[in-house]
């Protein structure tokens, strides 16, 4: 049994613990496959799945800093970004940059490095200092895990594996476990719940180890090609069964067995996706119904001003949850600005030119199209700062309902 008041420098290598597969443990996994291929089937049919993802993105990177007891509200997270100002969401917009580092490092090399790891963490925290360099000779700077009760008494309960040429041994284990199937033919989920566990005793930073390593869930899962998106976030899960998500890393350490600690984490993949596939479905839905009644109806703004809302601006105002009037115009520029017109050949982009221009040039027309939303009840206003922003009302009901299910 691990000493816990002494560095964990007996952690076994993944290449060394070898298969954990069990009859179990393979049909947790193929079941939570099935629901993952599920949602990546409906990612694919989606026209713009970045209208989803990024609000799907920003409830993940909230609930995945809440766990480390750093709470944002919704209205905080989205009225923060809207508004540019950084106070009080650093550490969840610093979530979503990091994830889409990692993401962008798979696009282009298939796989990340150790340096790759540093750089998303760097991300992450906002700090550049690497993996940790305190060592097994010097006790005093021993980094620890430890639980601190309300007379303000400290308890350790973990000493990670401490020196700089171990942290690294460790870590390029864990990747080649991860990504070498020929030498380690494991189903992949399997291999990726296992490698949750190695990657938060390693413990290899500083800070936001808890937020890398779930970082490191869903690249793993982009990586292997189970995902088009990175959009399945586990926090939410193990938020909700945080104690039992900490008993497991604690009580897998000490009696050196994996199943539980695996089938907590594939059961996590499973719930995550089908619970992101009915939320995804749930904003299809609300989009769709205020598409097809903007179709049908002009709104009335007054005695003399009807208005008919593009349903451009409807997919917009779900992508953005808060916005102005000014955003709207930005990203009418931006969208025509990005979309390639060719000079002699067909225009393949036609359509999505053609999409893009029915948003509003003017802030005239941005402005009563935001307004006339309001009017149907989709948004509501709010002036801050001499600034007057749009709340997104039904998708900021459909998370906070999500949350109360979650008992989040």
């Amino acid at each position: 049994m691990p000493n816990n008041l002494v560095p964990y420098n007996e952690l076994k290598l993944l290449k060394d613990i070898g298969n954990v597969e069990t009859i179990y443990l393979v049909k947790l996994a193929a079941d939570a496959q099935e629901a993952i291929a599920v949602l990546n089937h409906e990612l694919k049919k989606l026209p713009n799945p970045y209208v989803l993802l990024d609000s799907l993105l920003l409830q993940e990177s909230k609930a995945s800093s809440r766990i480390e007891n750093i709470v944002t509200t919704n209205d905080e997270l989205f009225k923060g970004i809207v508004l540019d100002d950084e106070k009080g969401i650093k550490e969840v917009l610093n979530y979503k940059n990091a994830l889409f580092e990692g993401f962008k490092v798979i696009k282009e090399k298939g796989v990340f490095s150790i340096g790759d790891l540093i750089r998303i963490n760097t991300k992450l925290t906002g700090s550049a200092v690497g993996l940790r360099k305190n060592d097994s000779s010097t006790p005093v700077r021993y980094t620890t895990i430890s639980k601190i009760d309300s007379a303000g008494n400290k308890e350790v309960l973990y000493t990670p594996p401490h020196g700089e040429e171990l942290l690294y041994k460790l870590l390029v284990d864990m990747l080649e476990y991860v990504y070498f199937d020929d030498l380690h033919p494991y189903h992949p989920l399997i291999k990726i719940a296992l490698a949750h566990y190695q990657f938060e005793c390693i413990h290899p930073f500083y800070d936001g180890n808890g937020r890398t390593g779930r970082i490191l869930n869903i690249l793993f899962m982009c990586q292997k090609g189970m995902l088009l998106h990175p959009v399945l976030y586990v926090s939410s899960y193990l938020l909700q069964y945080r104690v039992k998500y900490y008993e497991l890393l604690q009580s897998t350490r000490i009696n050196d067995d994996y199943e539980d600690v695996v089938a907590f984490m594939l059961r996590g993949f499973m719930e995550t996706a089908q619970k992101t596939l009915a939320m995804i479905e749930k904003i299809e839905n609300s989009i769709n119904q205020f598409k097809e009644y903007v179709r049908e109806n002009t709104v009335q703004l007054s005695h003399k001003t009807s208005q008919k809302v593009p349903e451009e601006v409807i997919a917009l105002v779900y992508e953005k949850v808060y916005c102005r009037v000014s955003d709207l115009t930005d990203e009418r520029k931006k969208r025509l600005g990005d979309i390639e017109r060719p000079a002699k050949e067909p225009d393949k982009n036609a359509g999505k030119r053609k999409r893009a221009a029915k948003l509003p040039a003017h802030r005239e027309t941005a402005s009563l199209y935001l307004r006339a939303l309001e009017k149907i009840g989709l948004l509501q206003s709010e002036k801050v700062n001499n600034t007057v922003i749009y709340k997104n009302t039904e998708l900021i009901k459909l998370f906070e309902t999500e949350e109360k299910l979650s008992g989040n």
